[in-house]
Formats: structure tokens, C-alpha cells, sequence
């Protein structure tokens, strides 16, 4: 039996003489021959930037012979003097110029992808297997070259003729080998399998990512016959993975793909998976600011600023008017490099950006152009959605990101969701922290974070996402600092720094500085060192309190750790100061004073997601806002609803949205009321 690709009929497949031959092929060819059915491939067109190819057959016998062939089914005739083709009385294309061309186009294809100097031997044919035909139909249309019924079913002699009949290119034609034959099935069979680049990407985080799902597969397969389209996706349903896996797969076919988006700490995500391939990788903000300069190099890309500045970047950041005409006359006047261009986010791209995108294309009207969107992730002021395609957008719907009872709350939101993955339904956590302050705000945020240790030690697997309308640097939550008393084996311990808290009190009254241990916790010498040293500072100014008071001291003095991490004494609820002298010695004068320190913890900082390499001493747990973590997700998130006061519904409905459907397998919500009871409230909002 013959190798096929794919092994039944592809499918949509309405053409029952082309099912017909595809089981005459498995059953009667042998197993030395692959035949692959209903192939379509993209190749590059000085003229015209891309060109599409599609065939019914090719067929390649054991010696890299390779044979096109185009199917017509039912009563095919031909009429010479008007060169025109009927099947069933109905208007066909000529299938002699359909598989003449094809040919020629899988030729250059092939040639793409294996270098101008190999040659192939290859040659074209049709197939009529309905009907019966005795004589030539024309000079160029000998009988020779003619499936017809009656070699139906005697497939293998008529393939091994017309291969016999195939003029070699030249005498060094390539011959089927191993490397043959996957590039050959990676070009017209493409893998369910990611690319390298992807998996090892998600190999690096342990993370086990293979295979495309069935509706992420078709989809890809889909652009194949398609040049300019939009994809819908709901959230989770692998939007940007197959963005980025039909990047690659263009970029291995020969084409230059440039990769935009709106976030740009979506892009720094993106890059870091195919950056190594070659595809240029932007935010449109950052790729216009490239085109004005023309002096950034994707290595300086990867450092910039706007990672770095002082005002991070935001969702209403945009080049001006000024510079996108800038950059539209330069792209005007320069030829651009790139065959394919590829959006992610294309929800958030203006009306006025796409000239740019398409400007940016070597073939404006031909070259390639996917746009990926979900209308649901709108956080910017757009009235409508603008896109520069006729067609209607091809549905990516299915959710597989979100584990079961994460996928039912979203589902909530009132957006006509599509099903989830079967695999995913019954698992997943939801959790509530219901806070009544902004001071128990704080306290509410720690339980969810130290709860979520149980998923993830050392939270490195979590992120806290913030609804708050500002900046994420200006955020409440920024550089708060907290301790977990969870002590997994795997982690390791935060040392709090007692010893600059104990001298910040007996230092400037002549402690040595370098008298005290650097162990984590205070030794049985470094509180005798302290206490010793309070002695003889009350002694020598003969002011020792009477025992009442010495216990009341000792009962109202204790240590605790602020918001930033640092230990603080505190006088019942109030800072103890360092002129609060006498009393500070007392305290001291006990071996009472080392009691109170809080236990060995691990020591996390919320941290914004740009800053994380700024504070190696603490465990960093990522603190990011909904529009910066848009586009990406994570396996755990603690989500904040916090600060929604004065914006309108539609944007909270889509934060929320996309703020729910971050997260994979850990969702803990700290909200001021049931997260229900505020989606009910904007269900009933929607509905009115």
C-alpha cells in the first residue's frame, strides 16, 4: 500500500472522483511511493510577493520522481474552437494549464527550499477517472498524459508509464533519501507537531507543548490557500501560538516574516520563542520608532528602553500622526524586505495603522497578511474594528488554556464562549479573598500569594495581576514585601536583616558594628553581646527602671516587618524612634528583645514585571496591570480588582476578561465583593 499523506481523504473533500483515486492509489501502488492529497503551498513572487499553489495529487515514486496531477470528476468534454471546459455541463478551469502551472509553481517551491542548484525531475498530468478517452485532445493534451476509467483499476501501471515519459531536468536530479523526504512532507504534509523553536522554548520551562490541537492544525492548513485573512480566537484558544507557528513554518518555506502586536511585553515574549529563526518581532510602537531610526538592530530592540524608563509603557501609548506619515513616505519610497506580515492583538491596531502594515509588505496587494483579534480584548477607545480584509474571519474558537472551573467563570462574563478542550474540563482552582479596607486590601493580597504556594513554591509560577488605572510602577501593590512561613525544601531563605535593626538603636551609643553574628537568626553570643552592652550604658548613668516598669517595656516592644521589608520596633502600635533612648536600652537589657523577631521565611517583593532584575535578594513575584499581561498568560495568577472607580462597564467587562482568562490552572481573586455578584451586575448591564 502506497504511503499517504494524509492517510484518508482530506477533509471537505467533495469531489468523489477525487476519493475514488485516492483509495485506488493506497490500494494499489506499493509502499516505495508517497501520495499526497489536496496540497496547497505559498511560494515567493518578485512581482506579486506571494503566489499560491494547489493541486489535487502529487505523487513521487522511489526514485524522487514527482508527478502532478489535477482531478475533474463527472462528464467531462471539451470544445476546441472555443477552448472551453465543461463537467456536467458546468463551466471548469482548463486542467492541462492547472497542472502545466502547478508544476512550474511546486517547482520553484521545491527550489526554494532546497537551493536553486538541485534539479528535480517532474512532470504533470490529468485525471478524467469517470469518463473514457481514445485519442489526443489537442497537441499539448496527448492521451498519454490522461487518467481515465479505464486505468482506474490499473493505477500503477499508468503511474509507472507517465513517470517513464518525465524529461530529467538533468542527469543530477535529487534522489529520494531521508532529508528528501521530510522536507518534502514538512512542505506538502505539514507536521501536527510545533516547531523546534516552540517546543524547546516551552521544553525550557518544563513545560510539554507537541502538538497543535485538531482546530489549531486546520487552521494553519487553512493559510496555506489564503494570502490575506483575519483569525478570531477567544481567549485561550492558542491565538498567538499559531501566529508564531505559522511565522516559522513561512520562514523555513524562504519567506521574510515580520511579527507585530500592540503590547510590547507580548512582543519581548514572542521574540524570545522564534527570534533565533529570523522574523523580525515588534510592538507597533517599537516598530515605528525602528523605521524612523533605522539605527536599532534587533539586539538593541531587546533592550528597550521602554523596559527600562521610568514611565513604563501603558495601553494609550502610540507613535503620533507626525510619525506614522514619517515612516508611510519613507516605506513609500524604500522597498520593504518583508513577503509575509503577521498581527497579534489586531483588535487594538487603529484604522490609520494599517497603510503602515501594508506598507510594509514587498507586494502591498498580494504579499501575505494574517491578523489574529479577539474583539473581547478591546481595552483601547476604538468604536469599531477596521481590518484590511474582504473575507469573512476564519473562527479559532475553542479554549485550551483554561483548566475547567477557571473556564466556567469566564464563561460568565456573557461572551458567546465556544466549548473547552474535553481534557480540561473538572480541573483548575478558583479561590476568594474578600477584603472590606484598603488595610485589609493588603493582608487579603499576602493569604492569596502564601496560599498559592501550595501550586507553585516560590511562586515562581504566579503572577499578580492588578486592575488599577495607573501606571504599574505608581500601583499600591508595588514593592510590598511579605513573608511566607512555608518552608519547602526546594526553596531557599530570605535572611532578614535584624542585625541593621538592632544596630540602628544601640549603634550610635558605641555598639561595634562588627561585634554581631551574620547568622539568620540572633546566636546565644549575639544576645549576650546586646544585652551586656544595655547594661553597662544604664549603669554607667545609674538609671535602671524599677521591675514594673522593665515589664511593662519588654510586654509593649516588638518587632515587626514593614511593607518593604525591613524590621521596625514597634511601641504598641507605633514606631519606636531613636531618640526613644532610655527605654530602647531597656528593652535591649533583656534577652527578651530577640523573641520577637519574626520566624525564618522565605521573603517575597511584588515587583513590577520591567523591574524584576533590579531586586536579586528577594524572591520576585511578577506584578504586572490587564493591558501589559494582555496577549500572555500564566500557570497560577492572583488577580486584584481593585481601583475601577469612574470607568465605564464595557472596559471593566473586557478587563475582567481578559483578567479571568490569563490564568491556566490557579486563579485566587482578592476583590471587595464575590466576583459573581459583579459579573451578574455586568450581565445585567450588557442586557439592558
Amino acid at each position: 500500500m502506497a504511503i499517504m499523506f494524509p492517510k484518508v481523504p482530506r477533509e471537505g473533500t467533495k469531489s468523489a472522483a477525487e476519493i475514488k483515486l485516492f483509495y485506488a492509489f493506497q490500494k494499489q501502488l506499493p509502499d516505495t511511493f508517497q501520495v499526497y492529497h489536496s496540497v496547497a503551498w505559498q511560494i515567493r513572487d518578485k512581482r506579486k510577493g506571494s503566489k499560491d499553489g494547489e493541486v489535487d495529487f502529487i505523487i513521487i515514486d522511489p526514485n524522487g520522481n514527482i508527478l502532478v496531477l489535477e482531478v475533474k470528476g463527472g462528464n467531462i468534454s471539451y470544445d476546441g474552437s472555443s477552448d472551453e471546459w465543461t463537467s456536467n455541463e458546468n463551466s471548469i478551469k482548463d486542467p492541462f494549464r492547472q497542472a502545466r502551472d502547478e508544476k512550474y509553481s511546486l517547482l520553484i517551491k521545491l527550489k526554494e527550499i532546497f537551493g536553486n542548484d538541485t534539479y528535480f525531475n517532474i512532470g504533470y498530468a490529468v485525471a478524467f477517472p469517470d469518463i473514457e478517452i481514445t485519442h489526443d485532445l489537442g497537441i499539448d493534451k496527448p492521451r498519454e498524459i490522461i487518467l481515465t476509467l479505464g486505468d482506474v483499476d490499473k493505477v500503477l501501471s499508468w503511474v509507472n508509464v507517465m513517470f517513464a515519459s518525465i524529461i530529467p531536468e538533468s542527469n543530477l536530479s535529487y534522489k529520494l533519501g531521508d532529508d528528501f523526504r521530510k522536507k518534502i512532507e514538512a512542505i506538502l504534509n505539514p507536521s501536527w507537531k510545533f516547531s523546534e523553536p516552540i517546543t524547546n522554548y516551552f521544553n525550557n520551562l518544563n513545560q510539554v507543548i507537541e502538538r497543535l490541537t485538531e482546530e489549531q492544525f486546520l487552521i494553519i492548513d487553512y493559510l496555506k490557500r489564503q494570502r490575506r485573512v483575519s483569525i478570531s480566537g477567544c481567549a485561550g484558544s492558542g491565538k498567538t501560538l499559531v501566529a508564531m507557528e505559522k511565522a516559522i513554518r513561512l520562514k523555513q518555506e524562504g519567506f521574510t516574516v515580520l511579527f507585530l502586536c500592540h503590547n510590547p511585553y507580548l512582543a519581548d515574549n514572542i521574540r524570545s520563542k522564534i527570534e533565533r529563526v529570523g522574523i523580525k518581532v515588534f510592538s507597533f510602537k517599537m516598530y515605528i520608532d525602528y523605521l524612523i531610526s533605522k539605527s536599532l538592530d534587533q539586539k538593541t530592540i531587546n533592550k528597550y528602553p521602554e523596559f527600562e524608563s521610568n514611565d513604563p509603557w501603558t495601553q494609550f501609548e502610540e507613535p503620533s500622526e507626525k510619525e506614522l506619515k514619517q515612516v508611510l513616505g519613507r516605506l513609500n519610497t524604500e522597498s520593504p524586505n518583508y513577503d509575509a506580515v503577521i498581527i497579534d492583538e489586531g483588535q487594538d491596531f487603529k484604522a490609520n495603522w494599517w497603510p503602515i502594515v501594508e506598507s510594509s509588505l514587498a507586494d502591498p496587494e498580494n504579499g501575505i497578511l494574517y491578523i489574529f483579534f479577539d474583539e473581547r480584548q478591546v481595552v483601547l477607545p476604538i468604536n469599531h474594528l477596521e481590518f484590511p480584509v474582504t473575507i469573512a474571519p476564519y473562527d479559532l474558537s475553542r479554549n485550551c488554556r483554561n483548566t475547567g472551573e477557571i473556564y466556567k467563570l469566564v464563561r460568565q462574563l456573557g461572551y458567546a464562549m465556544p466549548e473547552i478542550n474535553q481534557e480540561l474540563i473538572g480541573k483548575g482552582v478558583v479561590r476568594e479573598w474578600i477584603f472590606s479596607s484598603e488595610s485589609d486590601l493588603i493582608n487579603k493580597v499576602k493569604e492569596a500569594l502564601i496560599n498559592a504556594e501550595e501550586f507553585s513554591p516560590n511562586l515562581t509560577d504566579i503572577v499578580v495581576l492588578t486592575a488599577e488605572l495607573k501606571s504599574i510602577k505608581s500601583s499600591i501593590f508595588s514593592g510590598i514585601v511579605f513573608g511566607s512561613p512555608n518552608l519547602q525544601k526546594s526553596g531557599w531563605i530570605t535572611r532578614l536583616s535584624w542585625q541593621d535593626a538592632v544596630l540602628k538603636f544601640v549603634n550610635p551609643k558605641g555598639f561595634p558594628e562588627g561585634q554581631l553574628s551574620k547568622k539568620p537568626s540572633p546566636t546565644e553570643g549575639d544576645i549576650k553581646a546586646v544585652k551586656d552592652f544595655c547594661y553597662h550604658w544604664l549603669n554607667r548613668r545609674k538609671n535602671f527602671p524599677d521591675t514594673h516598669i522593665k515589664e511593662r517595656i519588654i510586654r509593649s516592644y516588638h518587632w515587626s516587618m514593614n511593607l518593604l521589608g525591613k524590621l521596625i520596633l514597634i511601641n504598641g502600635d507605633y514606631p519606636v524612634g531613636e531618640n526613644d533612648e532610655w527605654e530602647t536600652m531597656v528593652f535591649f537589657n533583656d534577652r527578651g528583645w530577640s523573641r520577637t523577631l519574626p520566624p525564618l521565611s522565605r521573603l517575597y517583593r511584588l515587583t513590577p514585571l520591567y523591574e524584576v532584575a533590579n531586586y536579586p535578594s528577594f524572591t520576585n513575584v511578577r506584578l504586572v496591570n490587564v493591558p501589559m499581561f494582555k496577549g500572555l498568560e500564566s500557570d497560577g495568577i492572583v488577580f486584584i480588582y481593585y481601583d475601577y472607580s469612574g470607568v465605564y462597564d464595557t472596559y471593566i467587562l473586557a478587563s475582567l476578561y481578559i483578567a479571568l482568562s490569563r490564568a491556566k490552572h490557579l486563579l485566587n481573586i482578592v476583590t471587595p465583593i464575590p466576583i459573581q455578584d459583579e459579573i451578574l451586575r455586568l450581565n445585567k448591564f450588557i442586557n439592558n
